[in-house]
């Protein structure tokens, strides 16, 4: 078993196919299902065919009829993952880690760490190389003030 960085899932969901806050929530999800690892398996009721398995915790009933995907292997799971996304309607209410609410709080982290900024707010502007300039500009035109102010 290996548990993968949420940049490396990331990377997995952007070769698939996701982009933006999919991303983010994509790799929202499986940490917050699996904490990144690829072999999770989780099933409390021990009835067949409900058992969550894999980077996203999956289960068999959730996927196309005719699938042959390992589930432990993260780049399959990872576009199984996008083809139940897209015939969910580019939803993820279908997953019951998304229901809970445990992904969208990992959401801030995930953000941080992929340095994305939240829908609706815009990314940090520091104004660049002229914005740069113009502060060292006022602040050697204001360290020349000080000097004239001081007197001889």
């Amino acid at each position: 078993m290996t548990t993968w960085s949420g940049a490396q899932i990331a990377r997995w969901l952007t070769d698939a196919g996701f982009s933006g806050d999919e991303v983010v929530h994509g790799v929202a999800l499986a940490l917050a299902v699996s904490g990144g690892a690829d072999h999770y398996q989780f099933n409390p009721t021990s009835v067949p065919s409900t058992e969550r398995r894999g980077l996203y915790g999956m289960a068999r009933h959730e996927l196309p009829t005719v699938c042959y995907a390992d589930l432990f292997d993260p780049v399959q799971a990872t576009e199984m993952l996008r083809v139940v996304y897209l015939g969910q309607g580019n939803r993820w209410d279908w997953h019951p880690v998304h229901n809970s609410g445990a992904a969208l709080a990992q959401e801030p982290m995930i953000r941080l760490m992929l340095k994305q900024p939240a829908p609706g707010q815009p990314a940090v502007d520091t104004g660049g190389m002229m914005g740069a300039l113009g502060r060292m500009v006022g602040a050697r035109k204001a360290i020349q003030q000080a000097g004239v102010n001081r007197g001889p």
